[in-house]
């Protein structure tokens, strides 16, 4: 589907029609772009949209954090983290 076509509901930041989360796989993929060029309020409506649209998508992967974390997200339990120099 185009873009210019969807509905503003269908992105996750809808005033600029940024990060379209239409399926699992855009989905996915909006998460991954607003990690690498995302603000921190981009980073928030993403993993929102996400969160309420692909509930199994955050049940199953750590890939959207939820409220109260640590701000990791990379799957790696707090206090586990490997801080030995090599």
């Amino acid at each position: 589907m185009k873009r210019a076509r969807m509905k503003a509901s269908s992105f996750a930041v809808p005033g600029r029609r940024a990060y379209p989360v239409t399926s699992m796989a855009r989905a996915r993929s909006a998460i991954v772009r607003v990690r690498q060029h995302g603000s921190p309020s981009d980073k928030r409506a993403v993993y929102a949209k996400v969160r309420s649209r692909y509930p199994a998508l955050a049940k199953r992967s750590t890939v959207v954090p939820t409220r109260g974390g640590s701000g990791r997200h990379h799957g790696q339990p707090v206090g586990t983290r490997n801080t030995r120099r090599r």
